[in-house]
């Protein structure tokens, strides 16, 4: 033991240097949320018919609903996932090169469309998806703060994504919003970013905490707004006023 000491204190701060300040193997971290995975508060789509699902939730509390809905189901439309992209450490500056979307499998949607009523707050980078395309692709757009995602023209209260490459420590993160829709499919993705640092390079994967991001369109299915009573309700049916007798 005296002679390790002794070598390593003949080295010096190098060696310091070398025990305590290796850098890490992926040199930048990403992590990811989707922001409309909550049944309670966004369009869903149950992959299964109305009737069964009844006779599923029949007796079941309002936890175990949701719960249903988030395991039978995904996010209707468009999928809204929060990147949060930072360096490992503040001397090391990573490029990030590109983002990919792998679309993993396509398939008819089907069940039906259950109406959400929250709304999630924003961020201030946005990138929007297409996952009806043959090559889906994250293309960048303006957002503006606290505004509902879309693409106005730039302006003081909008902010931009980076164009790739870029760069990142942990000092300068990057946080984006990605908005990946479908009009025509049930689809499982995930994301592939590219990254370079100091001669290294490597791909993170990127999905729902080791699962597939799932997005589903509701085109063409039926529509309720909410389950009341463990049975599927439509908000015209509540409002709509008792039938007049004889009529």
């Amino acid at each position: 033991m005296a002679t390790l000491i002794a070598i390593f204190t003949g080295l010096g701060e190098d060696a310091y240097r070398w025990l305590f300040h290796r850098k890490p193997a992926k040199p930048v971290t990403v992590t990811a949320d989707v922001v409309n995975g909550d049944p309670d508060c966004s369009p869903f789509v149950v992959a299964q018919s109305p009737r069964n699902f009844e006779k599923v939730i029949s007796g079941k509390s309002d936890e175990d609903v949701m719960e249903i809905i988030k395991t039978r189901g995904a996010p209707a439309e468009e999928t809204l996932v929060d990147l949060t992209v930072q360096g490992a450490t503040p001397d090391q500056a990573v490029q990030l090169t590109d983002l990919r979307v792998i679309i993993e499998s396509r398939g008819e949607p089907r069940g039906f469309h259950l109406g959400g009523f929250c709304e999630a707050a924003l961020a201030p980078r946005g990138y929007v998806v297409d996952l009806d395309r043959r090559l889906p692709k994250p293309s960048p757009v303006p957002v503006p703060v606290g505004s509902p995602f879309a693409s106005p023209e730039p302006s003081p209260s909008v902010t931009t994504p980076p164009n790739f490459p870029y760069k990142v420590s942990s000092l300068e993160a990057e946080y984006l919003r990605l908005r990946v829709s479908t009009t025509s499919c049930d689809c499982l993705w995930h994301l592939e970013l590219d990254w370079n640092s100091q001669g290294a390079s490597g791909t993170i994967k990127i999905d729902d905490l080791g699962k597939p991001f799932h997005t589903i369109s509701s085109k063409g299915l039926p529509h309720y707004d909410s389950v009341i009573n463990g049975h599927l309700v439509r908000t015209d049916d509540l409002i709509s006023p008792p039938a007049t007798p004889g009529a």
